[in-house]
């Protein structure tokens, strides 16, 4: 830590404690530039006895600063920005509140003049020099500050409030730019060296010196969060002397407008606070946001429901229908208090599970779980062929005979020393033939004999083809597995980086693919056309409609779109904020294949088996010698079971998503969390509390959900206002829009937010969750075919880069990789395109979780945005009912007090009164 104090009595700390976590690695020479600077500025800010003047500090050289050398001019640095970009009118912005006026009204009309003053910070004099800049022009530094592609500082003069005579002497900026190097090692590590250096980017920051102030800005761009911090600390001559705070307050007072309400908060200063968006109904409903438990809740910018005031009204047209009670109940997920949800389930979960696992082990037998015939349609190791179990193809050179046909044996030849009569009643052949070395099938999945010669496996392969296609899918694996496998890590890099392409230009590939979905009916149509002529126009003209159909639907919901682009920029902050949201797709992906492993093990051991009969073209069940009933039960079972066992993995990962998605949106925003901290207590909520949730919801989410997801597009589509066939589909399919409305609707995905942020059980908990669905049911569905259409776009870039991998290795033109293409060759691939389409599914099946991850946090950003406001809602109307309350408990006081005083009045007047009507009697 260093501390570098100026004349001025302005002190700066450089704080180098951080550096052993920053993204920067050559953090070291940075600090020592950086600090070396600062001071440089400090000793030099102000003019000592007579040295120098106001507009150029004697103890400033240029070259001292890293402003300029002689060999390269200062303008190189910085370029200065005048004027502003004037506004149009005064209507509305896009957030519904007016353009932020820059200085009060008795202000606005006060010239700019220049300074005669030998204090060129006098405050009256430096109100009425100072530019008056509007929003856009703020809006456009912001997101300007530094230029991307020179690094060239832009120095905004109206925005920073420059005065006439002020000039810029220096400037540092703060932008990390990651070098070709790095970059080279991002793409060659498929984002990893991205993750381990440069995750944590930080914000554009510029140190600017003038001849009058040293200034320090620092801001962050993005579609719902503008920030701006602007740290100013005067250097007055020596004979000049004024508290910075005065400054400080001057700069504020500009944001007030003529009524007294700041439309805009800008914080400048100690406190290091942010340029937040904030209109003044926001304001209102956000005052009283608090938890349940009464603490107060550290505010975060909504993502959505912010901007769903200046929405079309089906945003928000449905009023809640919860209960004072049930709103209350939503905490924070590590604050709840919590209880064992849904156990009975977990106990028939794991009494089946272990029944199965006793039955299948109690006699295993490692059977081939595929097993092929001999020529005659003999499965090997079934009945008849008991005793032969593997798969064998003899290759017989008889004379000017060659052929192969599939026999079945006893045990597999490990070498070429041994002889086999290989015998073949069909075709006669009957003939003593070499063994050839071969190998069992990895892990038993089928029961053939591969041989270890490839060149050998492709001539059998070519003579005996339509017996060996088993066998040659089988080898084939073998030689494609490094590209396979390099298809799925760029279907992964692919999908990491593509969280941070949608992180800012969510919107822009949103409209893209809107484009492309509406313009592929009419390219078809016009490709008919041009092919066919006049046979194909019925055709063409129905693609056309159903064209304008797909553009009038877009542009009816324009509005909502764009709403649901910034909810999934939002997910995608979520995500790239919390490392657990990163690493969580590849851990559910070796999950699955570890259960996926486990649980066809146990079928191999057991005596149940399928097998695939080649001649037949059937997949045929395998019951072993005896017990043939329990045997295909115990099949049947082990499948469901299998099944079960991936959706309480599916369960468990999205309640992990909603889980830290829902933390991620109710802490501070300021706070530091440690993801090992947080790892453990997701785990511990989930295995010693929600596990019984998870194997119930597997079962009445999970297997439901394919019927959830076609009765609920045909619902969505009936719901869509602007839609000219909701009529029609209304009356044929109506059935199944009831149906979803009832039964299928309450089995949504937002019960595990409920189950995160209540603790109730998955019936419950999807009770709930259903009443939030009807409070946003129109923006929930246009959410949703907008998340389906980026997932889409999203599939369809990751499969195609899976493509180009495996086809640029299997049939590209590369010397070194024609070992694939040559048919004499051990790693001989035949039909490139089918094995670069395999490529193409393996790297979308990869990058699958990643697809779902940011579908899953949107939609829990979404739910937490309608529980604030909800929150909020009930928090404003109980303060609103105490204040009334205790209105009435003083009106009714004053009430009786006036009683009283009115009841003493006329005992008063009666008593005067009568005492003057005595007096009147007497003589």
């Amino acid at each position: 830590m260093r501390f570098i104090a100026s004349s001025a009595g302005v002190g700066f700390i450089v704080d180098r404690r951080l550096g052993a976590s920053t993204e920067d690695e050559k953090f070291e020479d940075h600090w020592q530039e950086l600090s070396g600077f600062v001071a440089d500025l400090f000793q030099g800010a102000c003019a000592d006895g007579g040295v120098g003047d106001s507009k150029n500090p004697g103890c400033m050289p240029r070259q001292s600063l890293g402003a300029a050398d002689a060999d390269r001019p200062a303008a190189k640095r910085w370029e200065e920005v005048f004027g502003d970009i004037q506004p149009t009118s005064a209507p509305e912005t896009a957030e519904g509140s007016a353009p932020v006026t820059a200085t009060p009204p008795d202000l606005q009309e006060m010239p700019a003049v220049a300074s005669s003053s030998s204090c060129p910070y006098e405050p009256k004099l430096a109100r009425g020099r100072r530019r008056r800049p509007s929003w856009q022009q703020v809006e456009e530094m912001i997101s300007h500050l530094i230029d991307p592609l020179s690094g060239k500082v832009r120095v905004y003069r109206d925005v920073l409030s420059f005065l006439d005579d002020e000039d810029v002497l220096a400037v540092y900026p703060e932008k990390i730019i990651i070098p070709i190097v790095s970059k080279v090692k991002i793409v060659i590590t498929c984002g990893l060296e991205y993750y381990l250096h440069w995750r944590r980017q930080r914000r554009d920051g510029v140190i600017i010196l003038t001849n009058m102030r040293l200034i320090h800005i620092s801001t962050h761009f993005s579609r719902f969060k503008k920030t701006l911090k602007e740290d100013i600390y005067p250097t007055p001559p020596a004979n000049c002397s004024i508290s910075p705070f005065i400054i400080l307050l001057d700069e504020l007072s500009l944001l007030l407008d003529s009524g007294g309400t700041c439309t805009m908060l800008w914080w400048r200063g100690a406190d290091h606070a942010d340029l937040e968006e904030s209109s003044a109904s926001e304001a209102a409903e956000g005052s009283g946001n608090e938890s349940s438990n009464g603490s107060p809740r550290p505010p975060r910018t909504r993502p959505v429901l912010s901007r769903a005031y200046t929405a079309p009204a089906s945003t928000t047209e449905h009023t809640s229908k919860w209960t004072k009670e049930e709103i209350l109940a939503h905490e924070h997920p590590e604050k709840k208090q919590r209880r064992c949800t849904d156990v009975s389930w977990l106990l028939v979960f794991l009494l089946l599970l272990s029944v199965l696992l006793v039955f299948g082990f109690k006699s295993p037998s490692f059977t081939a779980l595929l097993k092929l015939a001999d020529y005659g349609g003999n499965v090997c190791g079934t009945a008849g062929k008991a005793h032969q179990r593997f798969a064998y193809i003899c290759a017989v050179h008889a004379g000017e005979l060659q052929t192969a046909f599939t026999v079945c044996r006893e045990s597999c030849p490990s070498s070429n020393h041994s002889k086999y009569r290989c015998s073949n009643n069909l075709t006669g052949v009957d003939a003593e033939a070499v063994d050839y070395p071969t190998d069992t099938s990895i892990f038993h999945i089928s029961n053939l004999c591969v041989p270890r010669s490839v060149e050998l496996a492709n001539r059998l392969f070519v003579h005996h083809a339509r017996a060996a296609e088993e066998a040659r899918l089988y080898v084939a694996l073998r030689r494609l597995w490094v590209p396979l496998l390099m298809a799925a890590l760029v279907g992964i890099g692919i999908s990491y980086r593509l969280l941070f392409v949608l992180k800012k230009h969510a919107e822009s590939l949103l409209k893209t693919g809107v484009a492309v979905i509406i313009l592929i009916p009419w390219t078809w149509a016009l490709f008919l056309y041009v092919m066919n002529g006049k046979d194909a126009e019925g055709f063409c003209w129905a693609l056309v409609l159903i064209g304008v159909f797909l553009g009038c639907i877009s542009s009816a919901h324009a509005t909502t779109l764009e709403l649901a682009a910034g909810c999934i920029e939002s997910s995608c902050e979520c995500v790239l904020d919390m490392p657990l949201l990163q690493l969580g797709p590849l851990v559910v992906l070796l999950t699955r294949a570890c259960a996926i492993s486990f649980m066809l093990f146990c079928l191999l051991v057991s005596p149940a088996g399928i097998f695939y009969n080649h001649q037949a073209r059937v997949v045929s069940f395998d019951c072993g010698q005896e017990h043939c009933t329990g045997s295909l039960i115990f099949f049947i079972c082990w499948t469901g079971m299998l099944l079960w066992v991936e959706a309480v993995i599916t369960a468990a990962w999205e309640f992990a998503v909603s889980y830290l998605a829902c933390t991620w949106y109710f802490d501070d925003p300021k706070l530091e969390r440690k993801s090992g901290t947080t790892l453990w207590k997701l785990s511990y909520t989930l295995l010693r509390y929600h596990l019984g949730s998870m194997v119930k919801a597997a079962v009445v989410i999970g297997f439901l959900r394919p019927f959830r997801f076609i009765f609920g597009t045909i619902t969505q589509v009936a719901r869509m206002e602007y839609n000219p066939l909701r009529g029609l589909i209304f009356f044929f399919l109506g059935c199944f829009v009831h149906l979803y409305e009832q039964h299928f609707d309450r089995f949504s995905a937002d019960a595990y937010v409920e189950l995160a942020l209540t603790a109730e059980p998955v019936s419950n908990a999807a009770v709930l969750a259903c009443k939030v669905g009807e409070t946003q049911v129109t923006f929930s569905s246009t959410k949703t075919g907008t998340t389906f259409v980026m997932q889409l776009v999203w599939g369809a870039i990751v499969w195609w880069a899976g493509y180009f991998t495996v086809y640029v290795i299997v049939g590209g033109p590369h010397k070194r990789l024609e070992g694939y293409g040559n048919p004499y060759s051990s790693y001989f691939v035949g039909n490139p395109h089918l094995w670069s389409n395999a490529g193409g599914v393996i790297s979308l099946v990869a990058a699958f979780p990643y697809m779902m991850v940011f579908d899953a946090v949107s939609d829990t950003l979404l739910y937490c945005d309608i529980i604030d406001l909800e929150i909020a809602k009930f928090e404003e109307k109980a303060r609103q009912e105490a204040r009334l309350s205790k209105e009435g408990f003083f009106l009714e006081r004053l009430r009786g007090l006036q009683e009283w005083l009115g009841d003493r009045i006329s005992m008063s007047s009666s008593d005067d009164a009568s005492s003057s009507c005595s007096s009147s009697s007497l003589p």
